[in-house]
């Protein structure tokens, strides 16, 4: 519940709403959106600043 409310309201709202007294309450209870991430990566994919990129190995 708290995610999606996070969506529709700023964290001092959320906060109010919630009946929360921190900011360590909402991360608790707040899941990511791995959509928002994705598109986040993808546009500093984009950017065009040839930056250096370091490739990491998965651990299996």
């Amino acid at each position: 519940m708290a995610t999606e409310l996070a969506k529709a309201f700023d964290l001092r709202s959320l906060m109010d709403v919630m009946g929360w007294k921190v900011p360590a309450m909402a991360l608790r209870y707040m899941h990511g959106d791995e959509e928002a991430a994705r598109c986040a990566l993808d546009m500093l994919g984009d950017s065009g600043e040839g930056g250096k990129v370091i490739l990491f190995r998965k651990r299996g």
